[in-house]
């Protein structure tokens, strides 16, 4: 699921691919050199930093799996590829973290250390699970060994519905996150209710990306959508933290934001509504 294999198409070269990710990054990346320059102590610098790198980072390795699979030669490791089977998740972690730890670099509050916890956790598992999966891994490593082996088959079933219970359970944790700027925002002063707004804006592409991508998975059989929504977020979230930096009130936003808002709710409720539909079917006629 997820990125993993959407860069393979023999039409898109190595460098375009790699041009992508520095276009996607770059702009977080600078403004986070920038924060971490003004403000040392403040850890929303290396997330911001974090948000720039991860694409190069997974897009670079994407990269160099589709020149793997035109030179097999080439040296790679096994225990790296069964790693990254379930690592599309970790495209929505920095982001998730950015919107909690802003602007201050702390937490709303204690019980919010839970969400960082599970934001950490549940990528981890999901992983995990993926990895020891007895399925063949995505090109070009069809034929790769397992090099953490693979689950008991009487284990699979029950660690399948474990797997399908920790995607909710990241949506939960992003929706989780971006409601922590409104908390926050309540607290806040005229001045840091600005900058929070434009983040919760920004924020709500988070979850709002997640929803994308099963979206398309329902309508086209293929994740080829939330390829939109990733670049969306890691150039519109790091945009969003700049205005609410620099220029906080250059626009009055909450006409947006409660736009945004309720578009996104009812995204959520008609995915909800069609994938109990389509479940429902399956049951009662039979089919998958």
């Amino acid at each position: 699921g997820g990125v993993v294999g959407l860069v393979h198409a023999p039409a898109v070269a190595d460098s375009v691919v790699l041009g992508v990710a520095a276009v996607i990054g770059l702009p977080a990346a600078v403004l986070g050199l920038l924060v971490v320059r003004r403000r040392p102590d403040n850890v929303v610098g290396a997330l911001l930093g974090a948000v720039g790198a991860l694409p190069c980072l997974i897009l670079g390795r994407e990269a160099y799996s589709a020149a793997a699979a035109r030179s097999p030669g080439l040296p790679d490791s096994m225990v790296l590829v069964a790693l990254e089977q379930g690592g599309w998740m970790w495209w929505y972690v920095p982001v998730a973290l950015l919107v909690l730890f802003f602007p201050d670099g702390r937490l709303p509050g204690p019980r919010w250390r839970w969400v960082v916890a599970g934001l950490l956790a549940v990528p981890l598992a999901f992983g995990l699970l993926n990895a020891r999966s007895s399925e063949p891994f995505p090109p070009p490593y069809e034929a790769a060994p397992h090099a953490l082996g693979t689950w008991p088959a009487a284990a699979v079933p029950a660690l399948e519905i474990l797997a399908f219970a920790l995607l909710p359970t990241l949506l939960g944790l992003l929706i989780a996150a971006g409601w922590s700027a409104v908390v926050r925002s309540r607290r806040a002063d005229a001045v840091q209710r600005e900058q929070l707004r434009w983040l919760a804006l920004g924020g709500l592409l988070v979850p709002a990306t997640l929803l994308l991508c099963w979206t398309s998975y329902l309508l086209l059989g293929g994740a080829d959508l939330v390829l939109i929504g990733l670049a969306l977020t890691y150039v519109g979230l790091p945009a969003a933290v700049a205005i609410a930096i620099l220029r906080h009130d250059l626009y009055d936003i909450d006409r947006l934001l409660s736009a945004t808002a309720t578009y996104a709710l009812v995204t959520g409720l008609l995915l909800a509504v069609w994938t109990a539909v389509v479940a429902g079917a399956g049951l009662l006629l039979g089919g998958d």
